[in-house]
């Protein structure tokens, strides 16, 4: 296991070295895109593949990153597997919903068909998950095999594309734009291309800057977009917070969170107010819980917000309700603590006792019942807020629909400015979601980039 840890440690390295270029560029390109994650990168092949469609100019084309490694969120997603995408999507899951649908039928439907159909083009084999729901991975159950597909399609003779580079400023200038960009001095591995003499700066610490003029930009790095593009309206722009991960809660009177710690479970969970349920594993932390399930519930959830777990999600309360009245008659004059033998992890049954307000040993009486099958439907946690932003996988906020062209992912009043992903305030649930928004965001900007250098008209 270490042999093989220690491998893929020193093919990563190896990956980032290779993808570390000199800090120069040319003066002027047709699109720089700032972001290369999933929709930078789709944006980029659609807008290649779409003039060379219509036998236009191959367009030039600049992708900065700041980060070491260039699809790095693809790599990351699923697990290393990459769920690219869901066959059975519901665009009303969506934040901003009505949006999403907009752009999403722009590209034919609001399903997953023009997605894989576009995968399958640039030579992804793919399959869904049995039992999954409609989760879609790529045949290989690797997320490097999505990557590839994209990076194949990117010739290096029509995009210049660097890792380690950060836009930090984005203007007009005439029919087009400026574009300001630094090195990434934090991303530069120690040993790396920086201690190699290759582009760490004239002195340490300071970073050089280049400016580039382009046609048209593409703003694809996430909520803090907004705030590089001079002269954009702050009413425009949605506070950026992290969401879809672990949620901080405090558990009810009595209950440990270090006992229970690391135990996983079938549940369904819920908010008191209605606005969320939904049923999965949940796993339960000293601070809260976390789990897909709750990754989902952190999209709704808000500091004080009452979370119900309910341990039988499979069973109405009438029918938790005589399973218990059953098993208390059968452990009558037992300790309490006996009830969950057989049925439930100690700590869990612990848990519910305390949540029904009844002491492990006190002995079992049949008035227990009904307390015991509430906590076993309803057990409460007060939520506090997100509990580790780092585990997040999405962030809410950034450019808010309203100022963007559905159809094309254009700033409204700002030819040629193309805002895309999570830079823009949508995000979806675990499950293929938020690829999918990002996927198709690239491809529909990418279209309208092509089509209008062709004309000869502002991006």
């Amino acid at each position: 296991m270490g042999g093989m840890s220690k491998k893929k440690n020193t093919q990563r390295k190896r990956q980032v070295a290779q993808q570390q270029k000199p800090f120069a560029f040319k003066e002027d390109y047709d699109v720089v895109i700032v972001g290369a994650g999933a929709s930078g990168l789709a944006c980029a092949v659609a807008c290649l593949e779409k003039a060379q469609g219509q036998h236009g100019d191959t367009p030039r084309i600049l992708i900065v990153d700041q980060g070491k490694r260039i699809g790095s969120s693809i790599l990351r997603s699923g697990n290393g597997r990459c769920n690219f995408s869901n066959a059975q999507l519901q665009v009303e899951r969506y934040w901003n919903g009505a949006f999403v649908s907009r752009a999403l039928g722009a590209l034919g439907n609001t399903g997953a068909s023009p997605i894989t159909s576009w995968f399958e083009h640039l030579g992804l084999v793919w399959s869904e998950a049995p039992g999954s729901n409609g989760l879609l991975y790529p045949f290989s159950n690797k997320a490097a095999s999505v990557l590839e597909v994209l990076t194949a399609a990117l010739p290096a003779n029509a995009v210049d594309l660097h890792t380690c580079v950060r836009a930090f400023a984005v203007r007009r200038a005439g029919s087009g734009f400026e574009v300001q960009l630094e090195e990434a001095l934090s991303s530069v591995p120690r040993g790396g291309a920086a201690a190699q003499g290759g582009f760490a700066g004239d002195a340490p610490g300071k970073p050089k800057r280049a400016t580039v003029k382009a046609a048209c930009v593409v703003m694809a790095t996430g909520g803090a977009s907004g705030n590089l593009v001079s002269g954009m309206r702050d009413e425009l722009l949605a506070p950026w917070a992290p969401t879809l991960g672990p949620l901080a809660a405090e558990f009810p009177e009595g209950v440990s969170g270090e006992a229970l710690d690391g135990i996983r479970c079938q549940a369904g969970i819920s908010l008191a107010d209605g606005s969320f349920s939904e049923e999965g594993e949940v796993l339960f932390r000293c601070y809260g819980i976390s789990g897909i399930v709750v990754f989902n519930a952190s999209r709704y959830a808000e500091a004080g917000s009452m979370m119900l777990v309910d341990f039988l999600p499979a069973k109405i309360p009438d029918e938790t309700l005589e399973m218990m009245r059953s098993r208390v008659s059968c452990h009558e004059g037992q300790p309490a603590q006996t009830l969950f033998q057989g049925f439930m992890l100690p700590e869990l049954g612990s848990a519910v006792l305390s949540a029904a307000g009844i002491g492990p040993s006190e002995t079992v009486r049949q008035d227990m019942a009904e307390p015991i099958a509430r906590a076993l439907k309803r057990f409460p946690l007060k939520v506090r807020g997100i509990a580790d932003e780092k585990q997040c996988q999405v962030h809410r906020g950034g450019v808010k629909p309203c100022a963007v062209r559905a159809e094309t992912l254009e700033l409204k009043g700002q030819p040629g400015l193309y805002v895309l992903g999570e830079a823009l305030d949508v995000d979806g649930p675990c499950g293929g979601y938020n690829l999918r928004w990002a996927w198709a965001c690239g491809i529909l900007a990418g279209n309208d980039i092509a089509q209008n250098l062709m004309k000869g008209q502002p991006c």
